[in-house]
This record gives structure tokens, sequence and C-alpha cells, in this order.
């Protein structure tokens, strides 16, 4: 596999968390590959170039340029033919400041992006498609993202941005009740903001940040003792850490560790065996 970090434009880092290009090695592939996802609380946007292999999910075939919500739990992803994509992952937020989505409605699920109203008369996917080089298709869709992020700028809530902010800080250990005394709003309130913005309660979004660090943590270090890592990142005790781990990627700590493949951020190519389905 041929994967490509690609620098974000200055100005889009606001709500561009990462973008990348990942394909084969070349040669149109037979048969099928399987792709873990693994959880992870921001949405993202893929670009499938269609020349080449289809994503499905579920047996279900995925459009060529589609939006995806917070996942809170695994799956899989699978690719006919050769592979070749382009990937952007946003900040948690992103669903309502740059398409002026109500985020809830796209948690574990993705949609086109040309059913967006303002994306629908553009042809974007069409456009991307014709494109005549790769640099003009990345150049279109970044444009398109820049004016759709101007055009939903009102959704911004400075309170979500804070308690986004205060939670990764922590690593998910910051409690609900410690963020609505430093927020001066009630947990309720912070709630409902959480679910509109997106996606998901900030309950899960701190357990979602929690399961995210500990997983950065085992990419990063050699771990000797797992229990380590579950004082490390506060789960309650080793057995917490690894249902936790299992929930959240379908693979345990150990597992993870000595069979997976990881492409991209939460794209795993792994052991056919430990790959799951929602």
């Amino acid at each position: 596999m041929k994967y490509q970090q690609i620098p974000i434009p200055p100005g889009l880092e606001t709500f561009i968390q990462s973008i990348w290009k990942l394909e084969d090695d070349g040669g149109v592939r037979a048969g099928s590959q399987s792709f873990q996802l693994i959880a992870d609380s921001s949405p993202g946007l893929i670009f499938q170039h269609t020349d080449f292999g289809n994503f499905s999910r579920d047996g279900k075939q995925l459009p060529p340029a589609f939006i995806f919500g917070p996942s809170t739990k695994f799956g899989t992803l699978q690719l006919s033919g050769s592979f070749k994509t382009t990937g952007i992952f946003f900040h948690p937020d992103a669903l309502k400041t740059v398409f002026g989505l109500k985020a809830e409605q796209l948690t574990n699920t993705c949609i086109d992006i040309d059913t967006l109203g303002k994306v629908k008369g553009n042809c974007l996917q069409e456009r991307l498609l014709n494109s005549e080089s790769y640099p003009d298709q990345l150049c279109l869709l970044l444009s398109s993202l820049k004016d759709l992020r101007e055009d939903n700028a009102g959704f911004t809530d400075e309170n979500v941005s804070f308690a986004i902010g205060e939670i990764s800080a922590s690593h998910g250990k910051l409690s609900l009740r410690e963020l609505s005394k430093r927020m001066n709003l009630s947990e309720r309130t912070i709630e409902r903001k959480f679910r509109e913005a997106i996606g998901i309660t900030p309950k899960l979004y701190s357990r979602l940040c929690q399961f995210q660090s500990s997983l950065r943590y085992l990419k990063q270090n050699n771990i000797d003792k797992l229990s380590d890592v579950a004082f490390e990142f506060e789960f309650s005790d080793q057995s917490h850490f690894i249902r936790t781990f299992k929930e959240f990627s379908g693979f345990t700590p150990n597992n993870y560790i000595r069979t997976s493949k990881e492409l991209v951020d939460n794209l795993t190519q792994g052991q056919a065996e430990f790959l799951g389905r929602h």
C-alpha cells in the first residue's frame, strides 16, 4: 500500500485534522480486501476514484464521495478491485460547522455528499471525477469545503469548542459534572449541544477520547504490561481496559499489537479472523 499524508493548506486547519491519500501498489487485484474501521468521534469525508475499485459496507456500495459521522463501534469496509482513495478527517463539530447538519443524524452512518443542498447544484462528485489530475481534484474538493465552512460559520458554538478542548486535553478523564462547573452550564444543556454538534453524548465522547488516547499510546510505545496502560489512562483495571479496547476496535490490545497493520488512523488492515461487523 502507498500512503501519503497531505499538508493542510493554511486556514483550513481550523476545521480539518488531516488529509491523506491511500492506494495499492498498482494493477487491478482480483477478489476483495477488508479494512477494519475503529471507533472515533471525528467525522470525515472519503473520495473514491471510481476508475479503480469501489468501497462497500455491509453489502451496500458506497458513493464516490461521502461524508461519515462519528463511529461509536468498529466495523469493516470491503473493497473490490484496486484501491485509490482520498480521505479527510475533520474536527469533531465539523458536521455542523462545515456542512450545517445535525450531527446525530450521521452517527454510525454516511451520506452522499451530493445530497447536501449547497453541494447538489454544483454536481461536486461529477466535477471531481472529471478533473484532469489529482491536484485538480484535491484543489476542487478543498475549495468546496472552504466555501461550505464560510457559509456555515454561524453554526460554530464556542461552548462546544471549549468542551471538546477540555475533554481532549484530559484524555477523556474529565467528568461531565466537572465540565458543567467549568462552563457554568447544566449537564443537560451540554448533552444537548453535543448531540447537535458532534452526534454523541459528552460521556461517550469522553470514553472515545480515553480509548483513542490509549490506542495512540500503544502505537507509540513498547508496552510490557497492559496494566500500565490501564493505569495511565484511568481505566478501573486491566480487564476494563481490554473490554473497552475490544468494544471500540474489534481487537484485544495484544491482538492489535501483534496482527494489525494500520494504514491510516482508525483504518486497519488486519487478519480476517479479527474483522467484525456491526
